[in-house]
């Protein structure tokens, strides 16, 4: 099992690794995550390798937990925030899809629910730091080679996943 110890924003946790072989190639997925909180050890195992992202919050305060594929935190409703003392703050579920792009690919239906699949820290317009949330197109993701996404602010004390802060184009 491998560690490696990221330190972001007050906030310093471990990602635990395992890793197997598989007709010649080695690969490691993620097995838990740890951290410290007063003096206390605190460790959420991830299952069934289906850790897709994880993002502290700008205030140092959160953990954002991304999962693909879990059974636990299925699609839409994927993103778990974490307190500091290790217990779940929210969870949180997808957004419909609010950009022009959407909207004109899906000829003007405003009711396709996203997937989370990012989370990063970034400036709003006010230029105050920010987490966002990457918010996918479904049909696109799924099936496309080339697709759109779009990054909403997101708040993770309150859950709320708000106003659209771009649009960019990801390539597989």
């Amino acid at each position: 099992m491998k560690t490696i110890e990221i330190d972001e924003r007050g906030f310093a946790y471990k990602l635990l690794y395992s890793s197997s072989e598989y007709g010649g190639w080695a690969r490691q997925y993620v097995i838990g995550i740890e951290w410290h909180y007063h003096g206390q050890l605190i460790r959420i195992d991830i299952q069934n390798e289906s850790l897709f992202r994880e993002q502290v919050s700008p205030d140092g305060q959160y953990l954002v937990l991304i999962f693909y594929q879990n059974k636990q935190y299925p699609d839409p409703c994927n993103c778990v925030v974490y307190n500091p003392q290790g217990q779940i703050h929210r969870i949180v579920c997808a957004p419909y899809l609010v950009s022009e792009q959407a909207i004109a690919y899906h000829q003007g239906n405003r009711q396709v629910l996203g997937l989370i699949r990012g989370a990063s820290i970034r400036k709003n317009a006010t230029g105050e730091e920010v987490m966002f949330l990457g918010i996918y197109d479904p049909e696109e993701y799924y099936h496309s080679h080339a697709f759109y996404f779009e990054s909403r602010e997101f708040n993770p004390e309150t859950g709320e996943i708000g106003p659209l802060l771009g649009v960019s184009l990801e390539l597989r």
